[in-house]
């Protein structure tokens, strides 16, 4: 019975020691994609304000030479 505690107790410490791996592993990976998608946030929001500049303008010149 002691022996059988014994296997027991090495699986459990052997699984936390996966666990703990895969853990920070993953803290890693997700460190990795924050910084990825930090970097790029001023880029998308530089985009989005070259859109909005085109958008209002050609929708300010379509609307000058379509107006009714």
């Amino acid at each position: 019975m002691v022996a059988e505690q014994r296997e027991t107790v090495q699986r459990i410490d052997a699984d936390t020691h996966d666990i703990m791996s895969n853990v920070s592993g993953a803290q890693r990976e997700l460190l990795k994609y924050y910084a990825s998608i930090s970097s790029s946030r001023w880029l998308m929001l530089k985009i989005f304000g070259v859109l909005i500049v085109f958008v209002s303008f050609f929708l300010r010149a379509w609307l000058l030479v379509y107006q009714p």
